[in-house]
């Protein structure tokens, strides 16, 4: 039966060979991205992936426009500029 998150109730469960017996690579046989494709690869379902890219879309996206708006409100406060995009000598509000 599936626990939270999709997972099964031994969390090595998907890391053991056909035998039984758990299968693990010595850490320093493997670079650390290397590892990390590897585990989330073997723990990360398809649902939780979706959730993932959709967290992280969210924080650019957010952390994107708040690095512009602070670049606009200091550039307003330096030079008394528009405080906004000018193109061609227009102001862009949107």
């Amino acid at each position: 039966m599936g626990g939270m998150w999709g997972c099964t109730e031994d969390p090595d469960a998907r890391e053991r060979g056909p035998d039984g017996a758990v299968e693990r690579t010595p850490a320093a046989a493997k670079s650390l991205p290397a590892r990390l494709r590897t585990v989330y690869a073997r723990r990360v379902g398809a649902g939780e992936q979706a959730l993932m890219l959709s967290w992280a879309a969210f924080g650019a996206t957010f952390g994107t426009t708040r690095a512009i708006t602070h670049v606009l409100r200091r550039r307003t406060a330096i030079s008394g500029g528009s405080g906004g995009i000018v193109i061609a000598g227009r102001h862009r509000h949107h």
